[in-house]
């Protein structure tokens, strides 16, 4: 199971397709709107997007530990990008892995 959260503090569990499209195309512009996606299992493993559709996504995930936290290269997705992602990660795919260049952050 998963739980998508927001910056406003809505917390879903079990989110359908449908309601993570909606979360990522009603993040708002301007401020520091980002989404997660977390495991329920782990909750150092997730992917989130930082950004709202207006101006952009940046997205990143992070598998397991602080040492395994990774960024998009690509710095200008779109909605669309983050909701294909969120939702092949859920089903536990790796489409979302390798249509992106990833690289690990600096934290």
């Amino acid at each position: 199971m998963f739980t998508l959260s927001t910056a406003d503090d809505q917390v879903i569990h079990d989110p359908s397709p449908e309601v993570i499209a909606a979360v990522i195309q009603g993040l708002p512009a301007g401020g520091d709107a980002f989404a997660i996606l977390a495991s329920d299992a782990d909750e150092l493993t997730f992917i989130q997007a930082i950004g709202s559709p207006s101006e952009g996504f940046s997205l990143e995930y992070q598998d397991g530990s602080l040492d395994r936290h990774f960024e998009c290269a690509s710095q200008d997705l779109t909605a669309e990008h983050v909701v294909l992602a969120f939702r092949s990660y859920q089903r536990g795919e790796t489409v979302w892995k390798t249509a992106f260049e990833w690289r690990p952050m600096e934290l």
